[in-house]
């Protein structure tokens, strides 16, 4: 299998995982079974950048691979293992750090790329600093694991869903819950309007719901 639109083509091979960087210039690699790593290639020239070993049976593949907004890191989650968090140097494919060792399912990136929220099956949320490499809150208060996760997009607020259906939101700089609405359908996915005056969420099976920010009021609206 190859990923080419003109000139020679990039090897992607038995790649489980991908992700471009912003500007289209890197494309990141994950390969999990036989072939345990994970590469960086320049897009343009054709040319890999790194290559970075796992030591078997340490990696299966990532069910997670993206860069952050401003393209300076990947953040990649496994399939296995504890759900353990990659972060690799961007632009050098170099593996900085691991971050979580607690499996969980959802993740997400703050705006300004320095942050990233980790669901945990300990029905906790985990909060890191990408460039200090260290935890900086644990958020607790869900009954079950947590699945879906949105930051705002000043970067203060946290959306969060367990598989019980229950939304909370979060103040992140003070760790607080500021509000939580208790339901009995899973969502889809969280997503807060472009303005963080709303929040979508997409219940499986269901319709799209719409709620204000921070009163949790469900609305037709969305700004």
């Amino acid at each position: 299998m190859t990923l080419e639109d003109i000139g020679e083509p990039i090897p992607v091979g038995e790649a489980k995982s991908c992700a471009f960087s912003s500007d289209a210039a890197r494309i990141a690699l994950g390969f999990g079974s036989d072939a345990r790593c994970f590469e960086l290639w320049d897009v343009k020239n054709r040319k890999r950048i790194s290559r970075v070993d796992h030591a078997a049976p340490r990696l299966s593949g990532f069910n997670f691979m993206r860069f952050t907004p401003d393209g300076k890191r990947i953040v990649c989650r496994e399939w296995n293992h504890g759900g353990s968090v990659h972060v690799y140097d961007g632009v050098t494919g170099e593996l900085l750090c691991f971050l979580d060792t607690t499996e969980g399912a959802g993740l997400a990136m703050s705006p300004d790329s320095r942050s990233i929220a980790i669901g945990r099956t300990d029905n906790s949320i985990a909060v890191w600093d990408l460039v200090e490499e260290k935890r900086t809150a644990l958020l607790t208060g869900h009954l079950y694991p947590v699945h879906q996760l949105a930051w705002s997009p000043d970067g203060k607020c946290l959306a969060s869903s367990a598989g019980s259906g229950s939304l909370r939101l979060w103040h992140v700089p003070t760790s607080r819950e500021i509000g939580s609405i208790d339901g009995n359908s899973a969502f889809r996915f969280l997503e807060f309007g472009s303005r963080g005056g709303t929040l979508y969420a997409k219940v499986y099976g269901g319709d799209l719901k719409i709620w204000k920010i921070p009163s949790l009021e469900e609305t037709e609206a969305g700004y």
